[in-house]
């Protein structure tokens, strides 16, 4: 496979003797043979080692594309939450990631509806989200579970109020991926083929390194092969392109 995606649980704080996080990609990227890419999956973000955006910054293998999750931009909200950040370190981390690579593409997650979240804290998660340089956000609606204290606290949301900030967050991380995906077109992008769109004989998808899904019109390619292609357009949530070189 031409790209691999590191993934764990608490993948951040990982330790094994002197090793961390970080010494482990450079590992990966010094001494895997035939490895052209590493994505890694998505990283506490207190627990993000910056190094590892300086690696991204001198190495292209090393896939320009961070998910952090936010689930809330509200710094009272995130205390009820017992997060160990609150909203303006989370900024101060994306900052840091941006001044190092200007393209990279920043993802987050959102809860919406948490125990106690009142309109002004959402608005404050809304406006934190639309301001902050994310690039998209998955949004998720809170709902109790066994065992979990949040299913124990009171003042909980209704489904319709949940409902509608769900759709209204919704709507951002569309907008903000619109702006994040016109802002590729005219370059050219390192993609990795996937496969043939089911609906089509003549397009394939692919996904770039900064994670942007790209359709082909040339569908003669196998799925995982690397290819530099140049953005045309823009469809909805997916980007055209032409391919440049094999």
């Amino acid at each position: 496979y031409f790209e691999v995606v590191l993934a764990g649980i608490h993948l951040g704080t990982y330790q094994h003797g002197d090793d961390n996080l970080e010494k482990v990609v450079q590992q990966v990227l010094d001494e895997v043979p035939g490895l052209g890419r590493l994505r890694i999956s998505c990283i506490e973000p207190m627990a993000f080692p910056i190094e590892l955006a300086d690696i991204a910054k001198r190495n292209p293998r090393l896939a320009p594309h961070f998910h952090l999750p936010l689930q809330s931009g509200d710094d009272r909200v995130l205390k009820r939450m017992s997060r160990p950040y609150r909203a303006q370190a989370f900024q101060d981390i994306l900052n840091q990631i941006r001044d190092r690579i200007p393209h990279a593409c920043l993802g987050t997650d959102v809860i919406v509806g948490f125990p106690g979240e009142t309109d002004e804290e959402f608005e404050r998660t809304y406006d934190f989200v639309a301001r902050s340089g994310l690039n998209y956000a998955h949004v998720f609606s809170y709902s109790d579970r066994p065992g979990i204290p949040s299913t124990r606290m009171r003042d909980k949301v209704g489904s319709k109020t949940i409902k509608e900030r769900s759709r209204r967050l919704n709507d951002l991380s569309t907008e903000l991926w619109s702006t994040y995906l016109d802002k590729q077109i005219g370059q050219e992008l390192d993609v990795l083929t996937l496969k043939q769109l089911k609906k089509s004989t003549t397009q394939l998808e692919a996904l770039s390194d900064n994670y942007c899904p790209v359709f082909l019109e040339d569908s003669s390619y196998n799925s995982n092969v690397p290819l530099r292609v140049k953005i045309t357009h823009r469809s909805n949530a997916h980007l055209h392109g032409s391919v440049v070189t094999s």
